[in-house]
Formats: C-alpha cells, sequence, structure tokens
C-alpha cells in the first residue's frame, strides 16, 4: 500500500509550486501581481521618499538657487536608484521561479 506523502527529494518549501506561492503571498513581490495603478503607487512612494537622500546630495553639487534644472534633474536621476533596485529585485525572484 502507496503513502499519499512525496517522495520527491527537494524540500517542500524549495518546491516551484511552493516558492510561486510564497511570492504570491510575499508583501514585497506581490507588487507584480497587482493592476497597474497599484503596482505604480508603491514605486512613487518608493521615489518620493529617495529624494530624502538625493536631494541633499544633489544640493551640494549644484545650488539650487544658481542650477534649479540641474538639480531637480540630478535630484530625480539619483531618487531613481532605489526604486530601479527594487525592480530588478522584483524581477529577479519571480524570474527565478519561473525558470524553474
Amino acid at each position: 500500500m502507496k503513502s499519499s506523502v512525496s517522495v520527491c527529494p527537494v524540500p517542500i518549501e524549495q518546491q516551484p509550486i511552493n516558492e510561486f506561492q510564497a511570492l504570491q503571498e510575499s508583501w514585497f513581490f506581490r507588487w507584480a501581481t497587482l493592476d497597474l495603478w497599484a503596482y505604480l503607487k508603491p514605486l512613487i512612494v518608493l521615489w518620493a521618499l529617495s529624494w530624502l537622500v538625493a536631494a541633499p546630495v544633489a544640493a551640494v553639487s549644484f545650488p539650487v538657487s544658481e542650477y534649479l534644472l540641474k538639480f531637480l534633474l540630478s535630484g530625480a536621476i539619483g531618487a531613481s536608484v532605489i526604486p530601479i533596485l527594487a525592480l530588478v529585485h522584483l524581477w529577479l525572484g519571480w524570474r527565478y521561479v519561473c525558470d524553474r
């Protein structure tokens, strides 16, 4: 008589279907399953919070009173680094499970 327990050598939490379900339930990785506005909203918030780091660096590089456009452009680009890293992490996490 066979038991209903799987004899797969891969631990249950590392099996692709279980990793997929864990990603769907994860706070961060669930972003990829949301509609467009719900997906963009946390990225916009992350970008806005990144200005807390980027703005002082841009202000030292380009004084706001003299170089407003350069300050805004360099601050926006600097603030984009953290959201881009978050998107890369999101993509790599899903890609890893999809490749299995």
